[in-house]
């Protein structure tokens, strides 16, 4: 029973609506961390780099891990109304990236979301459905979709998880919602409503298929307080007054952004931790984002006194409003340009560009440990003095190009 009655909740608000991603401050590096809980202290696990459109959409990610052994990126496209349109995911594999995820999404007449669809690869060429969501209107004069239904490839066939209908929204874009109702598959639906006061409520109700009727199950109670966080109790009244299960806050942070969510059961009128997991902004002086902290607990659903599992990882953002090694470049690749490698001394670099090249050297902390000018892009440059390690070599052309392989020096 407190099982399904956490689970209610992970599967309405908050889903895939093709929000916009221009970004406040758009930083464009990050140091990634993540907490080791044996010695107590964050430890340094990659870099991060960040490209935007003249929109400020975020449209690249990059990621390396601070040993070498792992890179993957991120694009991102959008339409002219600054909406995405389609999202691939990119794994490094044999110094190529290869797509192993993919999102597209369509957009109606009026602008809004139409169609939601994953994909996965394994190879980057044939491609697997993962999930669906279709979005309709019952009437062609409504502003927004009213209905909503949302498959997942099971068995070589869609089914059919979730339908919304009469939704009445209060943010479509972030599928927030004050009524309609709402179809688990055949056995379960929740009817939506909102008093005067604001007060959200959704009755829960199961199918017996024996008797071929619905019954009354649990509620779900909303509020809301004044600096935007949600509180959702699931509750019960079976005639003798409502009986509290389980409570669910969906924290905001300053900006007024969704961070996550916090699940307590009552237990003898004290509320026990059961999971979370939350995100935590840092914002400077100018609204843009300096730090992000993800903190994920959890305890036994069943018994409470058992231990879950815990993580917590960290990424601290620079370089605000400024061109950095990625900077609004009109290209990237990753081929190799520099030999050899590993390399003790004098490391060669040819066979990219015949532009003069700027060439830095970055250690695995990003920080910057040479740099030099390289002529016609060809030449060479010492790192007889530098330690040895895993380093990232970086080379920009005159029209802009970005070039980066990862360098061992023995």
């Amino acid at each position: 029973m407190l099982l399904l009655l956490i689970l209610l909740v992970f599967q309405r608000e908050g889903a895939k609506a093709g929000i916009s991603k221009a970004i406040d401050g758009q930083p464009r590096k990050g140091n990634y961390y993540n907490w080791n809980y044996t010695s107590g202290s964050w430890e340094y696990n990659g870099l991060m780099e960040f490209e935007y459109d003249d929109n400020n959409n975020l449209i690249l990610e990059l990621y390396f891990n601070s040993a070498g052994d792992t890179a993957s990126k991120k694009v991102y496209s959008y339409n002219s109304f600054g909406k995405e349109t389609e999202y691939y995911s990119y794994l490094y594999k044999n110094h190529v990236f290869i797509p192993s995820h993919k999102e597209i999404r369509t957009y109606d007449s009026k602008g809004y979301l139409a169609k939601f669809e994953s994909f996965s690869s394994s190879d980057g060429v044939s491609w697997g459905n993962i999930e669906r969501t279709v979005y309709s209107r019952s009437n062609s004069t409504l502003e927004y979709p009213n209905m909503v239904e949302k498959y997942t490839w099971q068995s070589n066939s869609w089914h059919l998880d979730q339908k919304y209908s009469n939704m009445v929204w209060i943010d479509f874009e972030k599928e927030k919602f004050s009524s309609g109702l709402i179809e688990n598959g055949s056995d379960q639906r929740i009817t939506y409503t909102t008093d005067n006061e604001g007060i959200k409520k959704g009755r829960v109700e199961g199918y017996n298929t024996s008797t071929k009727s619905w019954y009354y199950s649990v509620d779900e109670v909303y509020t809301i307080d004044a600096q935007g966080n949600t509180t959702m109790i699931i509750q019960g009244d079976y005639g003798g007054g409502p009986l509290i299960f389980t409570r669910y806050i969906f924290p905001v942070d300053a900006k007024g952004n969704d961070t996550g969510y916090l699940i307590e059961v009552l237990q003898n009128n004290t509320w026990k931790f059961i999971t979370s997991e939350l995100t935590y902004n840092t914002y400077n002086s100018n609204g843009s984002l300096t730090e992000t902290i993800k903190e994920g607990k959890e305890v036994g659903a069943i018994e409470i006194g058992q231990t879950g599992r815990n993580y917590k990882s960290r990424i601290i953002y620079e370089g605000y409003g400024e061109v950095t090694s990625l900077g609004q470049s009109p290209a990237f690749s990753m081929i190799p340009m520099a030999y050899p490698n590993p390399c003790k001394n004098t490391l060669n670099i040819e066979n990219v560009s015949k532009e003069d090249m700027e060439v830095s050297l970055f250690d695995m902390n990003n920080h910057p440990v040479l740099s030099s000018l390289i002529p016609q892009g060809k030449g060479n440059i010492s790192i007889e003095d530098i330690p040895s390690g895993l380093y990232l070599l970086k080379a920009t052309s005159q029209s802009g190009v970005i070039y980066i392989q990862k360098i061992v020096k023995e």
